[in-house]
């Protein structure tokens, strides 16, 4: 095998296999879904792993991250990666990737040359334990991790490097291994030395150094896994991994045929996966139904009285509660039965496709309140250099009567607080909401040169008659500090020059014909030029611009909101905020060193080195060009689809 593939297959191999007997239970290639039970909240799954890794050097993804500057960055960052973990050293001569492999070699017996490859598909789920103590309810059992993969042909020298793992582990002390057997099947477990299952003294906890100013005396966190167990399923090299020890064995018994609580036999799996993009090869889903359930089940409402319950037992009880379920009504979102990610590579128009699928009602309480529309056509006062670019349609009017029928589904309790709160409210805020929009247009400018404070933002809203806001700001802006001013036949409400820092920022309001604009007062400004430059004929803005209009030529009319991203800006931002930052940290800690007279090498300054190895902007948009987005209200729910868009020839 390659060095350069190692990366890309490295954790999945040393995660996902175990020696085992072959079982003779059907399927002979479980997938994810028949492996993990009913109650996962999260599944994913990579359904062709060879497919995926023969299409990416070919792909402009791929042909990015084989350019040599963005190889180079990749591998100085690699290097403070493994540095951190304990592998190789900032001092190496050796590519890291070669000292990981001389680590694997050296230290854990392995040649990485005998490790196989996925020869199908890759797994992951996080689901609620099936197993668990009598009298336990679903949601104070733990979550339980889970990773697959199908190792085919394969399958013989992974469980001989395991074999070598689990031994080379107990000389070295990193790991204790242990081995069982369920259902005929051999299940290697891997736990942290410091939760050692046997043991009958546990390790005592670590103390604070007292010599130490900056130790947390209390400080000492439970590990995310203290365990992890592994076997080999079916009969055509299927390997699975799991956190739980119980719910490992609870899933062999379901593959042995022991009980028929998989996934796949779920129906909101089977819809949801009905609604895969097609061509996808990642694909993602969260599963809100079955949390639902759990939540309406015996003891969901009582959960919050117990104490020291598992993961769900602090959220279940909020799900449960009836006005929660009021909330999420008015909201247009109760009901939603999952989440649906598909991905997509090298499609004829982008890079990437990324399609997010809210699955469930359509529509509905404030949700219902989008409008579609008919042209992404940026206003004159978005500027040509904006960074990005997003608008939408809504129906402000309605806000308030939404409202006010959500307080109307809650308990009596709850609506008897709610309720004196909003007569006020709607006299205040109603005229002004009932002359709002429906267009709402959101932009970033980068100011120059670049800082962290350099992106601009600013909000649009049309107005039929700003009257009514300007009342508002009248008698309430004083009361933050807000002070009106006359610009260009507009009115701009800001805070004082001299007016000193608030606990929150307060943004400036312009108020202008047709138009309310949020935002810094420059940016106002600017927009409020732009806007009478163009009615004076001048076509100067964003939907001038010949990259805009190539990027968004393919998107349909009738969407709930667009969005437009420049790569290029993004990625100048990014680049050179992080470049400030990681200048700023070190003369922070130069400064920190100074004021307590400490040792530089007790106390080594953050590793930044890497960001001095970011390729330029342009080297990445060689291979990557800009972004755009949709939004729509369809018959299965609310879907998201986001094109990193090939770059413009």
């Amino acid at each position: 095998m390659h060095t350069r593939s190692l990366v890309t297959h490295l954790a999945l191999t040393l995660l996902a296999g175990a020696a085992a007997p072959l079982l003779a239970a059907p399927p002979e290639k479980p997938t994810i879904a028949d492996i993990a039970p009913a109650q996962t909240l999260v599944v994913a799954s990579l359904d062709d792993y060879p497919r995926a890794r023969a299409a990416l050097p070919g792909s402009h993804l791929g042909r990015l991250l084989s350019d040599p500057d963005v190889a180079r960055a990749s591998t100085s960052l690699l290097r403070l990666v493994t540095s951190s973990a304990g592998v190789g050293g900032d001092t190496l001569e050796v590519p890291p990737l070669e000292e990981i492999e001389r680590y694997l070699s050296d230290e854990l017996g392995i040649d990485p040359e005998d490790l196989p490859e996925p020869a199908g598909q890759i797994g992951f789920a996080v689901f609620v334990s099936e197993a668990a103590p009598d009298g336990q309810s679903p949601a104070e059992r733990p979550l339980a991790l889970l990773l697959s993969a199908e190792f085919g042909a394969g399958a013989a020298a992974l469980e001989d490097a395991l074999d070598r793992l689990a031994e080379r582990a107990e000389q070295k002390g990193f790991a204790i291994a242990r081995r069982s057997t369920h259902q005929g099947a051999t299940i290697r477990s891997f736990y942290d030395p410091q939760h050692d299952p046997d043991a009958k003294d546990k390790a005592p906890k670590a103390e604070a150094d007292p010599e130490d100013p900056f130790a947390f005396e209390d400080f000492d966190p439970e590990p995310l896994l203290t365990g992890l167990h592994v076997a080999r399923v079916g009969a055509g090299g299927s390997f699975v991994a799991c956190s739980d020890l119980p719910a490992l064995r609870a899933l062999l018994d379901r593959l042995a045929g022991a009980n028929q609580n998989a996934l796949a036999a779920s129906e909101v799996y089977r819809d949801s996966s009905a609604k895969v993009t097609p061509g996808s090869l990642l694909t993602a889903m969260v599963l809100i139904e079955p949390l639902a359930q759990l939540a309406s089940g015996p003891g969901g409402a009582q959960l919050g009285a117990l104490g020291g319950g598992g993961v769900l037992s602090n959220l279940l009880p909020l799900l449960s509660y009836p006005e929660t379920g009021a909330v999420l009504t008015g909201l247009g979102i109760k009901g939603t039965r999952s989440i649906i990610l598909s991905t997509l590579l090298d499609t004829p128009e982008a890079v990437v496709q990324s399609d997010v699928l809210v699955l469930g009602p359509r529509g509905g309480g404030l949700l219902g309140l989008f409008q579609p529309i008919q042209s992404f056509t940026p206003p004159a006062y978005v500027p040509a250099d904006a960074a990005s670019f997003g608008m939408t349609r809504y129906d402000f009017s309605q806000i308030l009567p939404n409202v006010r029928s959500i307080v109307a589904g809650l308990p009596e309790e709850f609506r008897g607080l709610v309720e004196p709160q909003l007569t006020p409210l709607e006299n205040v805020a109603g005229p002004a909401l009932r002359t709002l929009g429906p267009e709402l247009v959101s932009y970033q400018r980068l100011e120059r040169p670049i800082d962290q404070s350099s992106a601009r933002q600013v909000v649009a809203i049309a107005s039929s008659d700003t009257a009514p806001l300007s009342s508002v700001l009248g008698a309430f802006g004083g009361a933050v500090g807000l002070t009106s001013r006359a610009f260009e036949g507009a009115t701009i409400w800001g805070l004082q020059a001299d007016q000193g820092p608030l606990p929150v920022p307060v943004p400036s309001v312009g108020v202008a014909t047709g138009q309310v604009f949020i935002g810094s007062a420059k940016e106002i400004e600017n927009a409020i030029r732009l806007s009478s430059a163009a009615q004076q004929g001048a076509d100067q803005g964003l939907a001038a611009d010949p990259a805009f209009r190539a990027a968004t030529a393919a998107l349909s009319p009738g969407a709930i909101g667009y969005s437009f991203g420049s790569t290029a800006r993004a990625l100048e931002f990014s680049f050179e905020s992080l470049k400030l930052t990681s200048a700023q940290a070190q003369e922070q800690h130069e400064e920190f060193l100074r004021q307590f007279e400490l040792d530089r090498d007790d106390y080594p300054a953050p590793n930044f080195d890497w960001i001095k190895d970011l390729p330029a902007p342009s080297t990445i948009t060689k291979y990557i060009g800009d972004s755009v987005a949709e939004f729509r209200l369809t018959p299965d729910g609310v879907l998201m689809r986001q094109w990193i868009l090939k770059p413009a020839r």
